[in-house]
């Protein structure tokens, strides 16, 4: 677990934020876990959305190669 609720809550609420302003990242038709880190708790929203950002484009750019 990463801290306690108010802790995993918040980055519930910034992938959510995350997710919602960059739908064009999502892969179409795949279904998409996200595992958190403890370390999570203490990057800043830029850097959040920065590492969410560059792991959809390489989800992206291996899908690619599969098909």
């Amino acid at each position: 677990k990463v801290g306690k609720a108010v802790v995993r809550n918040k980055i519930k609420r910034r992938i959510k934020g995350f997710l919602h302003q960059n739908k064009s990242l999502l892969p179409n038709g795949r279904k998409v876990i996200i595992l958190v880190k403890n370390e999570a708790a203490a990057i800043s929203w830029s850097e959040l959305c920065q590492d969410l950002r560059e792991s959809f484009q390489k989800m992206q750019s291996n899908g690619a190669e599969k098909q």
